[in-house]
């Protein structure tokens, strides 16, 4: 594999939790109880389309400039591609047990959950879950985990390349999304939404 041989997958773990969702409307309650369900396909769309969004963005800076170039279109460009997702009623975000961004923290009912999950391999977590909020409100979690390619910008803080660690400590000088092994649960993306309301 060469060095511009970047899946998207990949591409997309950089952005994951550098970047900072939509303003909230309402704080969630900080509790909620778990579904056996799956969330409406508006929700599975617009986690597509996000993921698609962001990963074709930083895969071409990424071959084209590299790591450190690639950190800017997280910091700049994610919030924008976010925001073009929180539509028909979806709030979308991104978070993490270990924050590159700290304006990234995880909505109250998700914290046990992500809590929950850190310092584990996403073969060891449900990595799909549907969350009631109450009053007609659902929620959705879904588990990102750490690709070997993830490990140049998410690796052991030793491992990074020079130009990235001051890039990174110039752009998330809180930076904590570092040290995880490949399989590691990184990270989850997250969505509140109405049930009630159709397509």
């Amino acid at each position: 594999m060469t060095r511009f041989t970047v899946p998207i997958a990949v591409a997309l773990a950089l952005a994951t939790v550098g970047c900072k969702p939509k303003a909230p409307a309402a704080e969630a309650p900080p509790t909620a109880k778990e579904l056996d369900a799956a969330p409406p396909e508006r929700v599975m769309t617009a986690i597509r389309a996000l993921k698609t969004s962001l990963g074709k963005r930083l895969k071409a800076e990424l071959e084209a400039k590299g790591s450190a170039a690639a950190v800017d279109i997280c910091k700049l460009d994610a919030p924008t591609l976010t925001a073009a997702q929180s539509k028909q009623g979806l709030r979308i975000g991104r978070t993490s047990h270990k924050l590159r961004n700290p304006a990234n923290k995880a909505p109250r009912w998700a914290r046990a959950a992500v809590q929950a999950a850190a310092g584990k391999m996403v073969s060891e977590v449900k990595r799909r879950r549907l969350f009631s909020l109450g009053d007609g409100r659902q929620a959705y979690l879904e588990a990102i985990d750490t690709g070997a390619l993830c490990l140049t910008c998410h690796g052991a803080t030793v491992n990074l390349a020079g130009p990235l660690r001051q890039r990174l400590a110039t752009a998330y000088p809180q930076d904590q999304a570092t040290g995880f092994e490949e399989g590691d649960v990184r990270g989850w993306f997250w969505v509140e939404y109405d049930a009630r309301r159709k397509p």
